[in-house]
């Protein structure tokens, strides 16, 4: 049994949801687990670095961190660091982070082949996962009426929506009036639904007629696929996903429907097998947390 920190984002950030149900996984194999949500910048103190320190974690697993955690996670020498890398986070590039083996993690756990190649020749231990646990449990994936929507789009806004390299995605999904947008930095925009409440993630997905996928630029050049595809998969909603260049999606094709033009209705009707969907995305969750337990 090891006793096992865990670092998270706040609601409504990426892993908010996602890291409390690795630790819930890790809690049924016997392991003593806490959860600790990241600074988000705020100043850390001597007085937190020693506080966690004294505590004897074994293990710490977290994704990327802002500056100010990264700060705890250089003092906690001695701890088995393992670092889930799937967005290069602070840094500018995702080869930065490479420099930091033995200050910032001592194991990865990427979905990431690229990457995966780059950490081996660093001598750095390392396992490569194709698709995130969807953090769902069966009483969250139902229907909800409120949710029948035909289009929805869960994710956040922001720099999305001027950037140039999310013009396919702004002719697709974020100045289209069709799509239902859920998630933060949507405020102006058309068919804005506000934030949606953790708990109804599977409900979402479960309930509308199609759930778009997307990818980020920075994930597509590392070949990553994100946690959206695993959720929209385990809640047996059916993917309209963008066709992205240098994508593997190991198998998952079947069980996506590839746009990539704003004229969503012209899709022809497609008949996915949600049950063989379903199995799909739980043996990949199994790998995902057979690697994880290898590292810790």
């Amino acid at each position: 049994m090891k006793k096992i920190l865990i670092l998270h984002q706040p609601f409504p950030m990426g892993n908010y949801k996602l890291m409390p149900y690795i630790g819930k996984h890790l809690s049924n194999l016997k392991h003593e687990v806490f959860l600790l949500e990241q600074l988000n910048g705020n100043p850390i103190s001597s007085e937190y670095i020693e506080f966690i320190k004294s505590q004897n974690f074994d293990t710490v697993y977290f994704e990327m961190l802002d500056k100010e955690t990264f700060k705890l996670i250089e003092n906690l020498k001695g701890v088995n660091r393992v670092l889930c890398y799937a967005s290069k986070g602070i840094f500018n590039s995702f080869d930065d982070i490479l420099s930091y083996c033995g200050t910032l993690y001592d194991k990865v756990l990427t979905n990431s082949k690229v990457m995966v190649e780059k950490f081996s020749k660093n001598n750095t231990p390392c396992e490569h996962f194709e698709f995130y646990p969807a953090p769902l449990n069966e009483s969250e994936i139902s229907y909800e009426s409120k949710y029948n929507f035909k289009y929805v789009y869960l994710g956040g806004g922001f720099q999305r929506l001027t950037k140039p390299e999310y013009n396919l995605e702004k002719d697709i999904i974020y100045n289209n009036p069709l799509v239902q947008k859920y998630g933060n930095g949507w405020n102006n925009t058309v068919s804005y639904k506000g934030l949606l409440p953790p708990e109804d993630i599977g409900k979402l997905y479960n309930s509308s007629f199609y759930s778009l996928g997307t990818i980020e630029p920075s994930q597509r050049e590392m070949g990553m696929i994100n946690n959206r595809y695993s959720e929209i998969m385990k809640s047996k909603g059916t993917i309209l996903g963008i066709p992205y260049k240098n994508i593997d999606y190991f198998g998952a094709e079947e069980f996506i429907i590839f746009v990539d033009t704003p004229s969503l209705l012209e899709n022809k009707e497609i008949k996915i097998n949600k049950e063989k969907q379903y199995s799909f995305i739980i043996d990949k969750e199994n790998d995902f947390f057979n690697k994880l337990k290898s590292l810790i």
